[in-house]
């Protein structure tokens, strides 16, 4: 997410998807202990935009980050 921001896309949308049944289960606890990964409860999608060129950023600047040149 830094990267996109870093380079001038303004973030228009962080959409969560919410695991279901891996945590509740024995199985995914086990297997999670056996191959070391993370039991997750969400993800995040980041959905950027491209700002038009003298767009006023004013309104979304908690979503933007200046680009460094």
């Amino acid at each position: 997410m830094e990267q996109f921001l870093e380079v001038g896309f303004v973030l228009k949308e962080d959409i969560i998807k919410v695991q279901h049944n891996c945590t509740c289960t024995g199985r995914w606890v086990s297997a999670a202990r056996k191959k070391k990964f993370y039991l997750i409860m969400h993800e995040h999608l980041f959905v950027f935009r491209k700002p038009g060129l003298r767009e006023d950023l004013s309104r979304v600047k908690d979503s933007c980050r200046p680009v460094k040149r």
